[in-house]
Parts: structure tokens; C-alpha cells; sequence
């Protein structure tokens, strides 16, 4: 049942403190920080970390820190919003530029693994809308 939030002064070691954080067994883990601290947390999560086929999903992907970039478009029309795609249908995205973020959870499975069509078309119904 532990919760972490991190808080260093002026965010010197917030990245090392979240490396040890990020290795125990926590229920929730959290930072507080400025917008510039923020985005530079963002640019190193999204940084590419593998690209190409990919073992398991029957396409190349490209995934950053356990985050999977916008490849496919399927997490918007921006390239740099990201997301994940879950068994089924499922489905979470983040645009950083619209400051956006979007899930889908569904109630009825379907044998797509990544960018099932009701997931995008929500987020294209999003977009559509902003």
C-alpha cells in the first residue's frame, strides 16, 4: 500500500530518486515539478528506445521508455502523442502539444492487438472535436 511522491529541490535529483522509486513495489508513484521539469521528463520517456519488427505484435513498432510512439498514427494525427494499445481494444493516448490525453475501455473484446477501429475512431472524434 505505499504511495511515493517525489520532490527534490530545485528537481536536481528528481531522475535518480525515480530510479530507486521506480524498483519497489508501489501502489502509486508521483512527481511534482514545474512545466520545464515536466517536459523535460516527457522528451526522455518518448526518446526512442527500439524500432522494427517486433517480436510479438505483428508489425514494427516503436516504443520509448515502456511507451509506444506514434508509428501508426493511431494515437492521433500529431507524431509526437503516445500511447498504448491493450488486449482486445483497449487503449490510452497522450498528446503533449494539445495537452490531451484519451482512454478507451471497452466492454465487448476484439481480436485486434494494436489499433482496434472503435479506439481510433474515438480519438479521431476527439480530435475532431478540439
Amino acid at each position: 500500500n505505499t504511495m511515493c511522491i517525489i520532490v527534490t529541490r530545485g528537481h536536481n535529483h528528481d531522475e535518480e530518486a525515480l530510479y530507486h522509486v521506480a524498483e519497489k513495489p508501489a501502489r502509486y508513484i508521483g512527481m511534482i515539478g514545474s512545466r520545464r521539469k515536466i517536459r523535460l521528463i516527457f522528451e526522455d520517456l518518448i526518446r526512442p528506445r527500439t524500432h522494427g519488427p517486433d517480436l510479438v505484435l505483428p508489425m514494427v513498432t516503436s516504443f520509448g521508455a515502456g511507451i509506444m510512439l506514434n508509428t501508426h498514427g493511431f494515437f492521433g494525427p500529431n507524431p509526437e502523442a503516445l500511447g498504448h494499445c491493450g488486449w482486445g481494444g483497449s487503449m490510452a493516448t497522450a498528446d503533449p502539444d494539445e495537452e490531451l490525453t484519451c482512454a478507451y475501455v471497452m466492454n465487448r473484446q476484439s481480436n485486434v492487438l494494436v489499433g482496434d477501429p472503435r479506439a481510433v475512431r474515438l480519438v479521431e472524434a476527439v480530435y475532431a472535436a478540439l
